[in-house]
């Protein structure tokens, strides 16, 4: 799991929520919500695929990623692409590969396209963004004492719940997340989105990101990849999720 330089503010937000008196959702809803919750939080396998947008001042930070979990076999398997925009329009892109398997990381990424390198334990960190990969699924117990501001039927067999982050200290984090809920057999979160906002040094910072999940309990594959340069041509890999 990838954790943003500000996602751990996020998660305190969220847990702080818990004692804010929020819209009160249906007794239905909020079964749904824990059941979906308890099934996603406990997968053995599943997918994932994620946009993500931060501003900040004249600076701005956009990735596309998709992430495989195999909790049974305690394996995850990363590929992020990001898009850096600095002040005045210089830009970066690069891609980070991560795969977290009997208890070694390997990375790469195309900075240096120095290819597979490994290390001991779980765990990488991104030079460029901060960002931390961490052997973790996803985790949305929150949900169940997030604030509920609405709640409706949406299209596809799926249930639409809106949190709010309330304001709070300055600094903080606010804004709202929407989760929906497939009710077609099982529930499960099928997709979590993110519109948040806060100042970061004095400057008013916006993050927007959404979140699919899919193929949980599937099976998938996770393997060591061989150390070593890169046989790709100079330039970004073009992956896809594996099937």
């Amino acid at each position: 799991m990838r954790l943003t330089t500000r996602a751990a503010a996020i998660l305190a937000l969220a847990t702080f929520g818990a004692a804010i008196h929020g819209t009160a959702v249906r007794a239905s809803g909020r079964s749904l919500l824990s059941q979906a919750v308890k099934n996603t939080d406990n997968a053995l396998s599943y997918r994932e695929a994620d946009t993500v947008r931060l501003t900040v001042g004249g600076a701005s930070m956009s990735s596309s990623a998709w992430e495989i979990y195999d909790q049974r076999h305690n394996r995850e398997r990363d590929h992020d692409h990001f898009t850096i925009v600095r002040p005045g329009g210089q830009t970066l892109r690069y891609v980070v590969d991560v795969a977290m398997l009997d208890h070694r990381t390997y990375y790469r990424t195309t900075l240096d396209h120095a290819g597979w390198r490994m290390r001991s334990g779980y765990g990488y960190t991104d030079p460029v963004t901060g960002d931390r990969w961490i052997r973790s699924p996803l985790i949305f117990s929150y949900l169940n004492h997030t604030p509920v501001a609405s709640e409706e039927h949406a299209a596809n067999s799926t249930l639409h719940i809106r949190f709010h982050l309330p304001s709070s200290l300055s600094g903080k984090a606010t804004g709202r997340i929407d989760v929906w809920i497939s009710t077609h057999g099982a529930p499960f979160i099928a997709r979590y989105s993110e519109r948040l906002s806060e100042r970061v040094q004095g400057k008013k910072s916006y993050e927007t990101s959404s979140t699919r999940l899919s193929d949980f309990n599937q099976p998938v594959t996770i393997a060591a990849p061989r150390i070593g340069r890169d046989r790709h041509r100079p330039g970004l890999p073009r992956m896809r999720c594996p099937r």
